[in-house]
């Protein structure tokens, strides 16, 4: 019976080889394509949003309710360069150091839906005075909503970057 086998499967060597790759290899391809979906995509809520929602345009300033801002400092130890090149300091203060600040502020937007107030909070990497500043120059944008449930929304906040 063995011996049946193996004459079959010579026989059919290059096809048999071909199928066992195709079962070895394609659950992997799909997996992969599933994951670089997923990075390069929105959830599906957002694209949900983004096919059936409503386009509300908001003022910035008008719907700005508060900004909540959390510094983080980190202290970075300068490299012996910079001191040689931008201070013509001595060697022996090469161990001084710099501080990194990064800023995440909260901020919450309110506006109106069919006469209900709804508030909508987004995260930006920005302090809250360079947030002001960007309403200020932004002045308003896009903000698209759930006709059903309007506290189910995304905020186009394209122009933070």
């Amino acid at each position: 019976m063995l011996l049946l086998h193996l004459k079959i499967f010579k026989f059919y060597d290059p096809i048999v080889y071909i199928i066992i790759l195709a079962i070895v290899i394609l659950p992997s391809i799909y997996r992969l394509l599933k994951f670089w979906k997923k990075e390069s995509g929105h959830s599906s809520k957002v694209d949900y949003l983004l096919k059936n929602g409503k386009k509300l345009e908001i003022n910035l300033l008008e719907s700005l309710e508060s900004i909540v801002e959390e510094k983080d400092v980190a202290e970075i130890k300068k490299d012996n360069t910079d001191n040689i090149f931008n201070n013509s300091k001595s060697l022996i203060e090469s161990d001084s150091f710099t501080q990194e600040i990064k800023y995440i502020s909260l901020v919450t937007l309110g506006f109106e839906v069919n006469a209900k107030k709804i508030t909508h909070e987004i995260i930006l990497r920005k302090s809250a005075e360079d947030i002001r500043k960007l309403f200020i120059f932004t002045k308003s944008t896009t903000l698209i909503y759930n006709p059903l449930n309007p506290e189910d929304c995304v905020v186009d906040v394209s122009f933070a970057d």
